[in-house]
């Protein structure tokens, strides 16, 4: 806020910060579970499927990486990082 001449305030609104547009999810589709990352262009995406480990440098603003499952109707559970903090952690049904 400022003081302007003759005693008249001028309150100046704070910068508006932009709504962030980075996501990651995960799913099952034709007998693959995917894993999506959005917004993260040149970090380090981690996610552990079953118990599995996978890990990659995002290249681009929106990824999907794939992996085959062993068989549909399964529950796994997935969890995603980025940069080694813990976004995701979900059950997904395989299909």
């Amino acid at each position: 806020m400022s003081v302007l001449a003759g005693g008249v305030a001028q309150l100046v609104a704070g910068e508006v910060k932009a709504a962030t547009s980075q996501k990651v999810n995960a799913g099952s589709f034709n007998t693959y579970v995917a894993v999506y990352a959005k917004g993260y262009k040149g970090q380090t995406l981690a996610w552990k499927i079953a118990g599995k480990w996978f890990k990659v440098v995002i290249t681009k603003d929106y990824q999907v990486f794939q992996r085959k499952t062993i068989a549909v109707g399964l529950e796994v559970k997935v969890d995603l990082f980025i940069d080694g903090e813990r976004l995701l952690a979900k059950t997904v049904l395989t299909r």
